[in-house]
């Protein structure tokens, strides 16, 4: 279970913090005025992506054998494209001012009226809008949801998820589905919530909703990181990490998704607190880390599945992801069956392509 939780990652995704990336503007948030953001594609065989942008002030969006993707501040954009020549490597500009999308993403956000504990699936909510929301929802069906509280973040904030099924007296499996450990991906929050919303207002209505509610108890916990969620609405849309405070330096938080203690310090982590994969200074440092991991330990129910939802790209992985070995076969076979079967049915339902695999193969391959 241990080893699920700690290497179940979609996307590696890497911004800097400082003002080379981003600098303060008025209101006293970071801004990303002219920010690129471009895909590179090599033209020969013999190109390495990640060395070639690797000292170049450059940062990896997407890192992917078919999809490279990177965040380009404007100083080093002119630069940037004679170093890409001289190695060969096209690039075409897929975001052209990331403040603009910022913005417009803001505005919808200041423009809603007050919702009252509704949400609207289609826009992104505060951590207070989607507290209210999980309140009254818990109120409103109290016969299949309840709120549980697993632990609190390192700024005291309530780590909630919501518990979605029907009453049982002998003890149901679980499933485990969590988003935000970066604070920067909303759509993954809002996924987690659609969810959630699906599963609570289809029960009864749709015969297979109400099956899976009675053969299983559903956990979502939609907003894991949510001090940094309440970062990325006040100070800084594109920060990642938690806002845990680390000892001798100024640089703040810690890649939570890289804290958990199964292979804790292996391959992928780094131990440089100023870097957005920092691991933290042990296994387990972060609370909400720590409150994850203690709650599924600890819990009466058996949980049968873990799911980590992020972004972006289209993908759905599996462990491991600190190596390229595979799990034990029984194991794999099992999960590679299920991913498989999960992005077949997501392109029957919706035409949109994901890509099923480990994580070590897929994102190395």
């Amino acid at each position: 279970m241990i080893a699920s939780i700690a290497k179940t990652v979609v996307v590696v995704i890497v911004l800097i913090q400082a003002c080379m990336v981003g600098c303060h503007g008025k209101d006293d948030k970071v801004r990303y005025d002219g920010f690129q953001v471009w895909r590179l594609k090599c033209r020969n065989l013999n190109c390495d992506l990640p060395t070639i942008t690797k000292h170049q002030q450059v940062d990896v969006f997407l890192n992917l054998p078919w999809s490279y993707d990177v965040f380009v501040s404007p100083g080093v954009q002119d630069n940037f494209r004679v170093v890409l020549e001289s190695f060969n490597v096209s690039h075409t500009v897929i975001q052209y001012d990331v403040q603009r999308m910022i913005d417009k993403q803001w505005n919808i956000s200041q423009s809603r009226p007050n919702s009252l504990g509704r949400l609207k699936f289609n826009e992104y909510h505060s951590l207070h809008e989607i507290e209210r929301w999980m309140r009254k929802v818990t109120r409103d069906n109290k016969d299949i949801v309840q709120l549980v509280d697993i632990g609190k973040s390192y700024e005291g904030r309530r780590l909630r998820a919501l518990k979605i099924g029907t009453a049982s007296t002998s003890g149901k499996p679980g499933i485990w589905i969590q988003a935000g450990v970066h604070a920067r991906e909303w759509i993954s929050h809002a996924s987690a919530l659609y969810l959630a919303n699906q599963l609570i207002t289809n029960y009864v209505i749709d015969p297979l909703v109400t099956e899976l509610l009675s053969r299983f108890d559903w956990y979502i916990l939609p907003v894991l990181n949510p001090d940094g969620y309440v970062y990325t609405w006040t100070k800084d849309r594109l920060w990642r990490k938690t806002r845990s405070i680390n000892a001798g330096t100024d640089c703040v938080g810690v890649d939570g998704n890289r804290n958990y203690g199964y292979k804790w310090g292996g391959a992928g982590s780094i131990d440089d607190p100023c870097d957005n994969e920092y691991r933290g200074p042990f296994p387990n440092s972060e609370p909400e880390i720590y409150s994850v991991v203690n709650f599924l330990t600890r819990s009466s129910t058996t949980f049968k599945a873990f799911l980590d939802l992020h972004s972006y790209s289209q993908l759905w992985l599996y462990p491991w992801c600190y190596t390229e070995e595979q799990t034990p076969l029984v194991d794999h076979e099992k999960q590679d069956y299920l991913a498989r079967l999960a992005v077949e049915t997501i392109e029957g339902v919706h035409g949109m392509h994901y890509t099923a695999g480990s994580y070590g193969s897929t994102m190395c391959e």
